[in-house]
């Protein structure tokens, strides 16, 4: 992975102020008292001040007791990237902040996402360093349309569910299924201490309960990570796996954290399915039993049996799948997941 010179343009914007009618017809020229601070839970990886996410902390960016609004005219500072030509203009979907000057993001392209440390101390802003991320690409002829270009910034793998520790190190989930980890020190990137964490069997293990989804095992990316409270990290994958990294137990024979994963389609699978079928398939209630003592006796040897009865009884054709939706919370006493049919706490 080499680093390419990264284009942009610092523009500059003003933006107006104006009062409402509805408020000064009542109220007049004058402002509402400020709301009272949050009392927020601090996240002990997280920074105590800025965001450390885009939105699954209480200090993310979109999570604030400012007491707005603006008294006065504000003058914004912003850059557009120019990726153009077979790179593709990028977006930002995530900015994190290293302190009160410095922000970090990642831009999206066609061909690969990069990482960006930008000096936002005066405008118009100014990038200080950046680093290509591998994993994210996707071929010209897949960007030739505008419903082709929409797929492309909709797919949230590859950066979009990053974070950002308190001691300035960003972890990025990479769209190669790699979480890639970004020492910032002193505003630059600390290219020779960068390092890279393969979890594409954990994450493979999603297409072990729904069946289409092996039809496009390519689509199962890695697309959020998060450190729960007591220093593990979790993540999580587009078609619904689950994974922990046990930064605190055992480690392997090269000194590694062991990984464990587990497709979200096999949490609760009783509760779901008696939720979501009315009247129930035959032979549901002694697949139940079956799998509660497969589940009881750990036997390994039993489940592929069951997860092509699962696919019998319950999928049959449909294309249906559990999904999990892009990201997730921690909180002090454990992680919350939210798929397309069920909240999970962990």
């Amino acid at each position: 992975m080499s680093d390419k010179e990264f284009k942009f343009k610092a523009q500059r914007a003003n933006v107006e102020v104006k009062w409402f009618e509805e408020w000064t017809s009542r109220y007049g020229e004058t402002l509402p008292e400020p709301l009272p601070p949050q009392e927020n839970w601090q996240h002990p990886i997280l920074s105590d001040r800025y965001a450390g996410t885009m939105h699954e902390d209480s200090f993310a960016t979109d999570v604030s007791h400012f007491p707005g609004p603006i008294p006065a005219n504000a003058k914004v500072g912003y850059f557009h990237v120019l990726e153009k030509g077979k790179h593709l203009s990028g977006m930002a979907p995530l900015y994190t902040f290293l302190d009160d000057q410095t922000v970090v993001t990642i831009s999206f392209g066609r061909d690969a996402a990069t990482l960006i440390v930008i000096d936002i101390s005066s405008p118009p802003p100014r990038v200080i360093d950046s680093v290509p991320i591998p994993g994210r690409g996707n071929k010209m002829r897949e960007v030739a349309g505008t419903k082709g270009r929409i797929a492309v910034f909709r797919d949230t793998s590859g950066g979009a569910y990053s974070y950002l520790d308190s001691t300035g190190t960003v972890y990025v989930p990479g769209a190669n299924d790699a979480i890639v980890r970004i020492p910032i020190r002193n505003r630059r990137v600390v290219r020779e201490e960068m390092q890279y964490l393969n979890l594409g069997i954990a994450v493979g293990k999603g297409t072990v309960v729904e069946e289409i989804l092996n039809k496009k095992p390519k689509d199962n990316k890695l697309t959020a990570i998060m450190p729960a409270a007591d220093g593990r990290v979790w993540f999580t994958s587009k078609y619904g796996v689950v994974g922990v990294i046990d930064t605190l137990g055992e480690r392997t024979e090269d000194g590694c954290p062991k990984i464990y994963a587990a497709a979200i389609q096999l949490f609760a699978v009783e509760d779901k399915i008696r939720q979501l079928f009315s009247p129930l398939p035959n032979g549901s209630e002694e697949f139940f039993a079956d799998v509660k003592k497969a589940q009881a006796d750990q036997d390994i040897d039993k489940f592929p049996e069951i997860r092509k009865r699962f696919r019998e009884l319950f999928l049959g054709k449909s294309d249906f799948a559990e999904q999990i939706q892009n990201s997730f919370s921690v909180g002090p006493d454990g992680v919350y997941i939210v798929s397309n049919i069920a909240l999970y706490k962990l």
